[in-house]
């Protein structure tokens, strides 16, 4: 389904997503840095399946920015829940939002990102 900008209401919430922390997605980062632990930056990637999961997105697209807030370290191995919120909309076409992270203790990663969707 594609996810145009018209369809996204402020305060909309997607369905939960759920996303593994794979021994061998951990392990390919270890390869190349040296550094066995989850990659700090994996929360840039979990943030875009929060909303793009089941949805097409519009051609032309940019994202303006992102914050990471690692809140809790999660070893390989962790299922995490991503629940991704749109917390602002503003022409023309600015789209704010908001993917949290859950393992089983509450929330382990926060992600805010600033795009202008898609035409």
């Amino acid at each position: 389904m594609l996810l145009t900008y018209e369809a996204l209401r402020e305060g909309m919430t997607f369905a939960p997503v759920p996303f593994v922390v794979t021994p061998a997605l951990v392990a390919e980062y270890e390869a190349v840095t040296g550094t066995r632990w989850t990659p700090p930056a994996l929360a840039g990637v979990w943030a875009r399946l929060g909303y793009q999961h089941g949805h097409e997105l519009p051609a032309g697209g940019v994202m303006a920015g992102m914050t990471i807030e690692n809140l809790r370290a999660y070893p390989p191995g962790t299922a995490l829940s991503l629940r991704t919120t749109v917390t602002s909309l503003a022409p023309p076409r600015k789209v704010v939002l908001v993917t949290e992270a859950y393992d089983g203790d509450g929330v382990v990663g926060r992600v805010t990102i600033d795009a202008r969707w898609g035409a």
